[in-house]
Order: structure tokens, then sequence, then C-alpha cells
């Protein structure tokens, strides 16, 4: 229920300049493939597989929808994590990623995202521990 509340709420004008670019996204057969694996994981591990959901979709999403686009889904997203897990930070900006792509495709930004994801949230523990 967040995710439509944040859809039809404080995310609405974004959803609105953005709906159009993100449902195109969305019939992807790669897309389509990660969104129902996150459809079909436990709660269990809602986090994981936002985190995972979001490396699948964020290179394509910003490709064809850009920042916008990113920024609404992974919102959209962090809104579900946290009902379910209110302790998974999920939302992280482009420029606070520790392993980033150069000059790459939306394929291998992917897989780098997803890959990386593990060592990212890794740092993000170490740096909170510093705070």
């Amino acid at each position: 229920m967040a995710m439509f509340n944040f859809a039809c709420g404080s995310g609405y004008s974004t959803y609105i300049q953005v709906r159009q670019c993100i449902r195109k996204i969305t019939t992807r057969e790669h897309i389509r493939e990660c969104v129902g694996e996150f459809s079909r994981s436990s709660p269990q591990i809602a986090c994981q597989s936002s985190k995972k959901l979001l490396a699948c979709s964020l290179p394509i999403i910003n490709e064809k929808c850009g920042q916008l686009g990113v920024q609404f889904v992974t919102d959209y997203i962090d809104k579900f994590v946290n009902v379910v897990d209110p302790t998974c930070k999920i939302v992280m900006q482009q420029s606070d990623k520790s392993i980033m792509g150069y000059n790459c495709t939306a394929e291998q930004n992917a897989r780098i995202d997803h890959c990386a994801a593990p060592i990212n949230e890794l740092t993000s523990r170490i740096d909170e521990l510093f705070e």
C-alpha cells in the first residue's frame, strides 16, 4: 500500500512525467524476468531481492528514462521494502556508488551493479560505523 500511496501522493507529479517511459521499459523481456523473480521472492529476503531488482532495471531505466525515472523507481521500491524490512537501505545515488562502469552498455552496467551490490553494501555498513 505504501507504494501506491507514494505513486498517488508525493511521487505523483514525477510518476506523470515518467510513466510512459517506465511502461515501455517494463515490456522488455529482461526486465520482465527481473520483476518476475522479485515477485516470487519471499518477504524474508525483501531487501536483497529489492536491491537485485534495482540492479537489474536501473541501468536501462537511466539510459531510456533518465535520472528522473531512476529516482521514481528507486523511491517506489524503497517504499515497498521499508514496510517489509524497515532496516533495509536501498536508496543509493549514482554518485555514491563505490564501483561504477565506464562507457558500458546497459547490460554491462546491470552486471556491474549486481556484482558490486554486496561490496557497496559492506562499504556502506563500514561507513556507518564511523559516523
